[in-house]
């Protein structure tokens, strides 16, 4: 078995595993830039992936055949085969299976954040992505449904007390977010969720007034500004 027969049957394997891949990354690329679909761009997330997946497996099914042919032909042992094919498709079918799950995982992060920001979602979604993301620790995930208007408003309290402040401070921007809930938020001791409370058309007036005193200079002067915003009475 020479070096140019090797490097033959390996130039083989090469094209036949770049071709499907090549023609699944265009048809992907066309669907993608035609498509009116909101969710369009999750094809671009997990492509790679799956195109390396797809190519691994196409490279190593013909890569394998030739390498059985060969051995025949040559009447190699068993042993051989078993060291010249075996190991190393089961190593690269693996690494093929490993970038698909990835792609996997990543389709699904994708829903999940895209459907707890979207204002098409329904209530019943947002709160089955928040009871799943329960115990998680999933800061992203918890901020866009804190800022979601389709948020049910027992879920928006929950949130306003969240140990981040990006959630607490989505919560406080919202405009669905309850009265009660806002007037809880004023009194949040970092000063960045109460400055972006005043600008939320929903803040109450007597709390929009109330942060006129804060003994926060960005939050007093952000809550006079949008006091005349809205034609409420500027304390001096």
């Amino acid at each position: 078995m020479t070096d140019k027969e090797r490097s033959r049957r390996f130039s083989r394997a090469l094209i036949a595993g770049a071709v499907p891949a090549a023609l699944f990354v265009l048809a992907a690329l066309c669907w993608t830039s035609l498509s009116t679909d909101s969710k369009a761009g999750l094809v671009l997330v997990f492509l790679p992936f799956v195109a390396v997946g797809i190519f691994l497996f196409f490279f190593v099914v013909v890569w394998a055949l030739s390498e059985m042919v060969a051995t025949v032909r040559n009447h190699l042992s068993m042993r051989a085969l078993v060291r010249r094919l075996v190991l190393p498709a089961m190593l690269l079918l693996g690494c093929g299976f490993i970038a698909i799950e990835i792609a996997v995982s990543a389709v699904r992060l994708y829903v999940r954040v895209n459907d707890a920001s979207s204002p098409r979602s329904s209530p019943a979604r947002l709160r089955q992505l928040y009871e799943s993301a329960l115990g998680s620790d999933d800061n992203d995930l918890m901020m866009h449904l804190a800022g979601n208007p389709n948020t049910p408003s027992d879920l928006l309290e929950r949130l306003a007390s969240d140990q981040y402040l990006s959630v607490r401070g989505r919560v406080a921007l919202n405009p669905n977010t309850p009265a009660r809930v806002l007037r809880g938020l004023a009194r949040d001791p970092d000063p960045d969720v109460r400055r972006w409370l005043t600008g939320n058309p929903s803040c109450p007036r007597e709390v929009l007034i109330s942060l006129q005193r804060d003994p926060n200079d960005p939050v007093r002067a952000d809550a006079r500004y949008y006091s005349r915003q809205r034609g409420i009475r500027v304390l001096e």
